[in-house]
């Protein structure tokens, strides 16, 4: 496998449990917390993007 193939699946297995943990502490905020927790998690580029640019 070549380094770069194997950095992207780094970055998609490190977006995905990024998005995993917001969610899952996510479920006690209240509904003003999501959604300022959310936007703020939103706005950031993802792993996967820094490596295919």
């Amino acid at each position: 496998m070549q380094r770069q193939d194997w950095l992207s699946l780094v970055a998609v297995h490190s977006d995905c449990w990024l998005l995993y943990v917001s969610s899952y502490f996510g479920a006690r905020l209240s509904s003003n917390e999501k959604y300022v927790t959310f936007f703020h998690t939103y706005c950031f580029f993802a792993c996967f993007w820094y490596i295919h640019v």
